[in-house]
C-alpha cells in the first residue's frame, strides 16, 4: 500500500511538473473571450468602457454589459452591446436619460458560441462614482 501511494505521489509531482507553475485563466473559452483589463469613465450621464481581450476578438465571441446601480444590488441596463470592437478591444458606450446621480457599476460578460466564457471583474463589479473616470479592475 506504502509503496502504491509513493508511485501515485510521484504520477502527480511529474504532472505538476509538466503543467508548470503559471496560474489557471479564469476565462471558460478561448482567448478572444477572456478579458484581461479595461478602463471605464461615468461623466455626464454617459458610461463608457474599453475592455482589452487577451487576443483579437473573434466571430464566435461576444461581449456585452451590465450597467448596475452604485451598490451593485440592482440591474439598470442589461446585456449593453459594444459601439465598437476592434482588434482586441471592445468599446461600449451608454447615455442614460434620467442619470443615476451617484454612479454605476459594471460587469462585463463574454460568450463564446453562445456559452458564458469570462466574467469581469471576476467577481462582484467595478463601482464608478458620478463623473469619474479611469476606473480600472476588469480582468
Amino acid at each position: 500500500m506504502k509503496q502504491l501511494f509513493l508511485m501515485l505521489t510521484a504520477a502527480l509531482a511529474a504532472a505538476a511538473l509538466v503543467a508548470g507553475t503559471g496560474s489557471a485563466s479564469d476565462t471558460k473559452g478561448p482567448p478572444c473571450t477572456n478579458v484581461i483589463a479595461g478602463d471605464a469613465g461615468y461623466t455626464g450621464g454617459t458610461v463608457t468602457v474599453v475592455l482589452t481581450l487577451d487576443a483579437p476578438a473573434c466571430s464566435d465571441g461576444s461581449y456585452l454589459l451590465d450597467i448596475n446601480n452604485l451598490s451593485g444590488t440592482a440591474l439598470l441596463v442589461g446585456d449593453v452591446v459594444p459601439t465598437s470592437v476592434s482588434g482586441s478591444s471592445v468599446t461600449f458606450s451608454y447615455t442614460f436619460s434620467g442619470t443615476p446621480p451617484d454612479g454605476v457599476c459594471l460587469i462585463a460578460k463574454t460568450y463564446y458560441k453562445k456559452h458564458p466564457a469570462d466574467l469581469a471583474p471576476d467577481s462582484g463589479c467595478i463601482a464608478i462614482p458620478a463623473e469619474s473616470s479611469g476606473a480600472t479592475g476588469f480582468n
